[in-house]
């Protein structure tokens, strides 16, 4: 009777002996039952397990004949898809959390993003499996970079931001006092307090990407003011005028030119560190396939000997025709294993020259994304 009412029924109505009997089988389980594995190595989880079995028993209802093959590529499709949005969500997260922004610099962004990207991956290489022609790592690739470029964005927003309201801060009293300089000397009167505008704007500490430009657009919203106060200023001669007007022109060409300077230096600086990565990312793409390698040769070098043993047993048994029948199986194993063993190196440059050609590939939309920042 209780059997029938085992989902509603408390754990206290149970037999004790069947109670403690199920405790121990479950001890057992958790404490000395090996985790169950696919023949590449690869442990499979109670969602993985449960995937198997769904698509085994699908197979069967439908009528087809039920492979182990198919559904562990359905079992892979479903655990890389979940390891490059695991992986992906890491990237982010810890973006966020050890970011500040806006950064001091490009290159602080850079170095963080370079640790979470290495991080993702080895996130990603560690839950995924049988990714065929790496087309879950190219996803990956892609996530990170789209997410890469939104941090990029929203650093750069974060210092014209804090740049543009600090400068307000900093021009509140010249700008509310601009019909002051419209007296004899106003121009130098003008000048020194823009140069003290300069001196505390640079005094600012993690001003940002955005400084340079923040400020060379403020200067230039200055121009026409100076100008008409340079022109109105009655205690300087036409010459003196035109010296002002002149080193005005030469300085703010020079300080065009460092904004040259400073955006070609970011673009060199984010240049070099993809660089560096892609090519950090490829060392980690080629250890996870040896990896596999080595997990495939080992797979085959245990069936090798399992059918020795079973070959063995039936010549013991007089079996001799079996036992001479499982001559090419064991050949076939055994040319398998030599076969990874030589030409595993050709396959994996070929893989890899796939993958780099992705994301070195100046091409994509990502570095197009990216490229138009600077």
């Amino acid at each position: 009777e209780l059997l029938q009412k085992l989902e509603t029924i408390s754990e206290d109505q149970l037999d004790l002996k069947f109670r403690e009997e199920t405790n121990a089988f479950v001890s057992y389980i958790f404490n000395y039952a090996k985790i169950k594995t696919l023949k590449e190595g690869i442990k499979v989880t109670g969602n993985g397990l449960g995937i198997l079995v769904t698509t085994y028993v699908d197979a069967i209802n439908s009528g087809a004949v039920p492979c182990v093959d198919d559904a562990v590529t359905t079992l892979a499709q479903h655990e890389n898809s979940v390891a490059v949005q695991r992986a992906a969500d890491h990237y982010s997260e810890q973006m966020v959390q050890r970011l500040s922004l806006p950064t001091d610099t490009l290159q602080e962004l850079l170095d963080v993003h370079a640790a979470c990207e290495k991080e993702a991956m080895a996130v990603f290489m560690e839950h995924s499996f049988k990714d065929e022609n790496q087309q879950f790592l190219k996803k990956l690739v892609e996530l990170i970079g789209e997410a890469k470029v939104l941090f990029l964005l929203k650093n750069e927003e974060a210092s014209d931001k804090y740049c543009q309201e600090e400068l307000d801060r900093l021009s509140k009293d010249l700008m509310d006092n601009i019909s002051t300089f419209s007296v004899p000397g106003g121009h130098r009167l003008y000048m020194d307090m823009r140069e003290k505008i300069e001196h505390d704007y640079w005094q600012v500490p993690r001003k940002g990407v955005k400084a340079r430009e923040v400020f060379q657009s403020f200067l230039q919203s200055q121009a026409i003011i100076e100008s008409s106060i340079l022109q109105a200023d009655t205690a300087l001669t036409a010459g003196q005028k035109a010296i002002a007007e002149e080193r005005t022109k030469k300085e703010a060409a020079e300080k065009e030119q460092d904004l040259l300077r400073q955006k070609q230096k970011e673009q060199q600086e984010y240049m070099e560190a993809q660089e560096k990565r892609n090519k950090e990312n490829i060392e980690q793409l080629r250890r996870k396939l040896e990896q596999e390698r080595e997990q495939l040769i080992k797979d085959h070098n245990m069936m090798v000997e399992k059918k020795l043993k079973e070959q063995k047993a039936l010549l013991e048994e007089g079996f001799k025709k079996k036992a001479e029948e499982m001559d090419g199986e064991i050949q076939q194993l055994k040319h398998n294993i030599e076969d990874m063993k030589k030409n595993s190196g050709s396959i994996f440059d070929t893989i890899i020259r796939e993958v780099a050609s992705f994301i070195f590939s100046p091409i994509s939309m990502i570095e197009k994304g990216i490229r138009s920042l600077f």
